[in-house]
């Protein structure tokens, strides 16, 4: 696991910020596209940390705002292999990265662990924080108050198998595969 505090210039974090986009949608951003915005600047920027060359990469938005913690669902945890792939793929990708835009009121951190492990790690959602760690391992938000807002990428070697199958040089927006 890695935590990069105060990833973005300034100037990025305002572009970024100030990006209109479909937020209800998955983004495609191969790794040889073109730097069409801040978000595929942003998701391009974290090639660097992994190991091989990956095909392209799966981005969305965490925008969730909270009244209150009465009114949440129980966060459970889950894999984003499995929230993109009906089978486990043969081929696993290396990291789920996770940038913070906005940082709730309170609460709101990431915790990585479950039933499985011998202890949980939870992380603060400081914003400007990208926070990268193995995409098999089992995480979920926990309850919090105000407005939340993260943006998430996992790189991928070969196009899950809910998609069709995309491009290295292309960037495309598609429907959400899961609720």
């Amino acid at each position: 696991m890695k935590v990069i505090d105060d990833y973005l210039l300034h100037d990025d974090v305002d572009e970024l910020n100030n990006l209109t986009i479909e937020y209800d949608k998955v983004h495609w951003i191969g790794s040889n596209s073109e730097s069409v915005n801040p978000l595929t600047k942003l998701v391009h920027s974290t090639k660097q940390y992994l190991s091989a060359p990956p095909l392209g990469a799966t981005a969305w938005y965490n925008v969730r705002p909270r009244e209150s913690y009465k009114n949440q669902f129980d966060p459970v945890y889950h894999s984003d292999i499995f929230s993109y792939n009906d089978e486990y793929p043969t081929i696993l990708p290396e990291y789920t990265f996770l940038y913070y835009m906005h940082a709730p009121k309170s609460g709101g951190h990431l915790q990585i662990g479950g039933k499985e492990w011998s202890s949980d790690k939870t992380f603060e959602p400081t914003p400007n924080r990208l926070l990268y760690f193995d995409a098999c391992l089992m995480h979920r938000v926990q309850p919090y108050e105000g407005n939340r807002v993260s943006v998430a990428w996992v790189w991928w070697d070969v196009t899950p198998d809910r998609y069709e199958e995309q491009k290295i040089d292309e960037y495309n927006i598609l429907e959400r595969c899961w609720g």
